[in-house]
């Protein structure tokens, strides 16, 4: 049986161990929204950080404007560029890189959006049309509108302890 110092000599060994681990790295940061300080007279634009290839290291891509420095009320603004950015996520995190061709990958998720099943179409039924007694009321299975009236006064029963 191990005493209280064996249990703390032997926890802080394995903590010690695994200090060192490395983390597996992000190849992106999620994007961000610059808005200048809210000054319609700059530019606003979606910007984040990738990981090159070839160095290891993230590094700032260029900034996606689209057309949001267009509108001219801060509402506006933010609305497209949340939009864009959310996009900007969703495909960085389906597989997308700015240093390569992502044709491929665009053709692959666009053929998975394609094949996703669809309910089969039903048989159109024609119309029925309702006919019309010669009095003109609706006769639907050869009743008149004034014998579900009637019928309907004569089976009702005091049902004033439903109202609420």
């Amino acid at each position: 049986m191990l005493n209280f110092k064996q249990i703390v000599t032997f926890a802080y060994e394995s903590e010690y161990e695994t200090a060192y681990d490395l983390t597996i790295k992000k190849n992106f940061l999620s994007p961000k929204i610059y808005n200048a300080k809210g000054d319609l007279s700059k530019r606003w634009y979606v910007y984040f950080s990738y990981r090159n290839p070839e160095t290891g290291k993230l590094k700032r891509v260029t900034p996606f404007y689209g057309d949001a420095n267009t509108y001219k009320t801060k509402e506006d603004r933010l609305e497209v560029l949340t939009q864009y950015r959310k996009t900007l996520l969703k495909l960085l995190s389906q597989g997308y890189s700015p240093y390569e061709d992502n044709s491929a990958l665009h053709h692959n998720l666009n053929n998975k959006i394609d094949e996703t099943p669809t309910l089969p179409e039903q048989p159109k039924q024609p119309k029925q049309n309702i006919p019309l007694s010669k009095n003109g009321e609706f006769s639907f299975y050869n009743i008149t509108t004034k014998s579900v009236v009637y019928l309907s006064q004569k089976i009702k029963v005091n049902t004033n302890y439903l109202l609420i």
